[in-house]
């Protein structure tokens, strides 16, 4: 995406671009909670069956991701914190 946030590596441990990697992460996972959303209308559109199983897939294929942003996000608000630590001491 053009103008985005690369997430891939940190290019810099600089204090602003990891707070800025830490938003990153909130924002991509609520990307893809977010997809969830619209769930309940498979159970209009199909049988309640495939409803299932179209949500089980969405699960399966989101929840990788979630996991990955969460643990990324504590990493970086561990790395922020040991150095407010560093410039207090």
């Amino acid at each position: 995406m053009k103008g985005g946030f690369s997430k891939r590596r940190l290019c810099s441990q600089d204090e602003a671009y990891l707070e800025k990697f830490v938003v990153e992460t909130c924002r991509a996972e609520l990307t893809h909670w977010l997809t969830f959303l619209p769930a309940f209308l498979f159970f209009l559109i199909v049988d309640w069956w495939v409803a299932l199983i179209l949500i089980f897939y969405g699960l399966v294929v989101n929840l990788p991701c979630i996991m990955t942003q969460r643990y990324n996000r504590i990493r970086m608000l561990r790395i922020l914190e040991k150095g407010y630590k560093n410039l207090t001491t």
